[in-house]
């Protein structure tokens, strides 16, 4: 069973939808889009930036053994609709006996943006825990507001361009599962030369021993 371990908790400052940036005691969260006005029947692209101080981690959609991923609550104009969350790759990181898949430095938690007209008001509330010896509860209040216009990128896009570089992307070959639990992947690209370490991530929560060497 997975623990959660809580600090004190630390409020966002600002009242409710006070601006697309927050900033807490060891994260400054804010709300970007790719686009600087959108179009009617347009995607785009929303995510949310979170700049973390060092030595303190976030989480991924699969916390490992301890923590939760961060969670977001959706307030749109009629029309728009925000899609699931995709997470940059994480890193496993060992805290004692636990294993934790982690996010560091500035990762952006990046969703499809639908807007069938335009415009589009974002209002988003986030929770999410960071990390260190003990997990803090942190939280804001974010709005962004894009106008009716051509749709043209933001200053902001290259931010999406590098955490789509930065997502998981599908293992290369065949891979297969034996009833002894042995896992095989095939590829002529998978070379000693080439793979200089693996570990297994899975998606979902619970489904191996994460701290299993």
């Amino acid at each position: 069973m997975r623990r959660l371990l809580f600090g004190l908790a630390l409020l966002a400052c600002g009242p409710a939808w006070a601006g697309d940036t927050v900033t807490t005691k060891h994260v400054t969260a804010r709300l970007v889009a790719d686009v600087a006005s959108v179009r009617a029947r347009q995607t785009a692209r929303v995510g949310l930036q979170l700049t973390i101080i060092p030595g303190w981690h976030t989480h991924w959609r699969n916390p490992g053994d301890a923590g939760a991923p961060p969670a977001l609550a959706w307030t749109l104009s009629e029309g728009a609709t925000v899609g699931p969350l995709a997470f940059p790759t994480p890193t496993p990181l060992a805290e004692g006996p636990l294993m934790t898949y982690a996010h560091t430095g500035t990762p952006l938690l990046v969703a499809p943006l639908t807007v069938a007209h335009p415009p589009a008001a974002l209002r988003l509330h986030a929770d999410w825990l960071v990390c260190q010896e003990v997990c803090v509860p942190e939280q804001g209040d974010f709005a962004l507001d894009l106008p009716a216009d051509d749709g043209a990128a933001s200053p902001n896009a290259p931010l999406f361009r590098a955490a789509a570089e930065a997502l998981p992307r599908p293992a290369p070959g065949s891979a297969t599962v034996t009833p002894d639990d042995v896992l095989t992947l095939r590829d002529p690209a998978l070379t000693p030369a080439s793979v200089k370490a693996a570990r297994f991530v899975p998606d979902t929560p619970d489904t191996l021993n994460d701290a299993a060497p």
